[in-house]
């Protein structure tokens, strides 16, 4: 009878340990999904010069999406992050913000614009999706370099 309680804690003990790196891994492959995306949305939005309205933008937007596999899982906090000034297309689980519009002294009518953009890693699990969903470490965030502009900057 010992051996049968000693089997059994021994076991559900390699249980749970496996579970846990499982866990992580899909954690670590899914923030690495996102951060993929966050450097390419950076990479479109400076290569477009910040003109959300570009059809050609959109495809390479909607591309990269879908190549990588990234989750397109809305935000639970995304009403506060409208609130906060931030967008979100189509709720494709990410969102950019202006964060700062600069006016150039030699050239008044030329504008410096800086946006930050924010993905965020997708957890299927919903426990775990309500309990820590104001922690920091599901979201993954970026800034471009400055994008000169004459028609001022897109919000």
């Amino acid at each position: 009878m010992k051996e049968g309680i000693g089997t059994t804690f021994n076991l559900s003990l390699l249980f749970y340990f496996m579970l846990l790196v499982a866990g992580f891994a899909l954690f670590g492959t899914n923030y690495y999904r996102a951060f993929l995306v966050k450097n390419k949305m950076i990479t479109l939005i400076e290569q477009y010069e910040a003109n959300f309205t570009n059809i050609a933008f959109k495809e390479k937007r909607e591309e990269t999406i879908n190549k990588v596999g990234y989750r397109k899982n809305a935000p639970l906090t995304q009403d506060s992050l409208i609130s906060e000034g931030w967008n979100c297309p189509n709720e494709e689980g990410w969102c950019y913000k202006l964060d700062k519009q600069n006016y150039n002294e030699n050239n008044s009518t030329e504008v410096k614009c800086v946006y930050q953009v924010k993905t965020f890693v997708s957890t299927d699990i919903p426990v775990i999706n309500r309990l820590f969903s104001s922690f920091k470490f599901f979201e993954v965030n970026g800034v471009t370099k400055e994008i000169r502009r004459r028609d001022g900057c897109s919000k």
